[in-house]
């Protein structure tokens, strides 16, 4: 297109435009060619930015699903915890019985061994006699105490 105008012009005319123009395009050219890697790296940070994001997504959406998962268990974990509560209040409710039958037992017995402690001990007068007067020694002496 230079050309084409140069003869119009002159040769000195064109002379001097030519290397101007050729500068003023190359400068044009890397400026281009600079914005457009410019926009070639922002692409590729955005499309990095983009896969992250879908993995975000992907992995949201696993997690929303388990809670989805979770909520329609929940009446069932709900109902077992209440079965599981009674059976542990039975459980209890049985020891409970189970303790006050062992506490019974044990006073039973222990007053059955008293009661052959001391019809042996009325068997033998010196040893009842020993043992009423070790009694009372041990009863005034917490009287003294309190």
């Amino acid at each position: 297109m230079a050309d084409a105008l140069a003869p119009e012009l002159g040769n000195d005319a064109t002379d001097q435009s030519v290397p101007g123009e050729r500068a003023l395009l190359r400068s044009r050219v890397a400026e281009l060619e600079l914005r457009l890697r410019e926009r070639v790296e922002e692409n590729t940070v955005l499309d990095n930015e983009v896969r992250v994001l879908k993995r975000e997504q992907v992995v949201t959406q696993e997690y929303i699903a388990s809670l989805h998962h979770d909520v329609r268990r929940l009446p069932d974990v709900e109902r077992d915890l209440w079965e599981t509560k009674h059976r542990l209040e039975d459980a209890r409710s049985e020891l409970e019985d189970a303790r006050s039958e062992l506490e019974a037992f044990r006073s039973r017995l222990s007053r059955v061994l008293v009661d052959r402690m001391v019809f042996s001990a009325q068997r033998y007068p010196g040893v009842y006699r020993f043992g009423r007067y070790v009694s009372r020694k041990m009863v005034h002496g917490l009287r003294k105490d309190v």
